[in-house]
């Protein structure tokens, strides 16, 4: 969803979230992002969290365009059934409200 201070989403996939370790399905998400827009995506301050009982893992994002630097927030979450992407994106003047979105989507998701 687009805001005022840039995207925030989150993503489901229907395979088991422990299919890959969490720091293999970061790097896809990099990935993606380099194959979709051609902006290299880098990933920093990556940390292993527990979320609602479930393995998370935290991660800032960076991309430097000649444009403009953007920065964001991910939290990838692994159920028995599904891997969960949370993501706030957005560029880097609008950091400090990026991460505040990307906290109230963190404290208002539920995984059944």
């Amino acid at each position: 969803m687009e805001t005022p201070d840039g995207a925030v989403g989150f993503a489901v996939h229907d395979m088991p979230g422990d299919r890959y370790p969490l720091e293999d399905n970061l790097q896809r998400v990099l990935e993606s992002c380099m194959v979709n827009t051609a902006e290299p995506l880098t990933s920093s301050n990556v940390r292993k969290v527990i979320f609602d009982g479930r393995p998370a893992l935290d991660a800032r994002l960076t991309s430097e365009t000649e444009g403009e630097t953007l920065t964001g927030f991910i939290r990838l979450i692994a159920d028995d059934k599904h891997l969960v992407q949370a993501l706030a994106l957005g560029p880097e003047a609008n950091e400090k409200a990026l991460k505040a979105m990307h906290e109230r989507l963190l404290a208002n998701l539920r995984i059944p």
